[in-house]
């Protein structure tokens, strides 16, 4: 397992501990691997609206379990788009999940921040001991 990971995403293509996810679907988007890209150092997730919504999700392929996270993100502008960074993972067969932000286009000036601990859908996020959310 991971300790710590770095990429500053300076190479031509993506390291071999980065997964591309090549196929999913949250909402009404659908996630394709070549919406992910690398350009002038930068690491793109691109989100298409037409002729059908299409974004995209990357993640690292070791669990990492502690340490400090640092990000640089610019957020999508279309209505609608959501750009996070997040930690997910499964325990004991269910979900817990951290978003360490969600940026929305029309709510730029307030992050969301949010955490689920086995979290399944039929919760309703009700606040309380499994579920956390804040907008500062």
């Amino acid at each position: 397992m991971s300790a710590s990971f770095r990429d500053d995403f300076d190479k031509p293509a993506l390291g071999a501990n980065w997964v591309v996810t090549s196929h999913g679907r949250l909402g009404a988007t659908d996630w394709k691997a070549e919406n992910v890209f690398l350009k002038d150092g930068n690491l793109v997730l691109r989100h298409r609206l037409k002729p059908s919504m299409n974004g995209a999700e990357l993640k690292w392929k070791e669990p990492v379990l502690y340490g400090t996270l640092s990000a640089r993100i610019k957020s999508g502008t279309a209505r609608g788009v959501l750009s996070t960074l997040f930690f997910y993972g499964w325990f004991e067969g269910r979900v817990h999940e951290i978003d360490v932000i969600e940026l929305f286009p029309d709510q730029a000036d307030a992050p969301n921040l949010t955490s689920y601990m086995e979290w399944a859908e039929s919760d309703e996020h009700k606040p309380g001991p499994h579920y956390f959310h804040a907008q500062p």
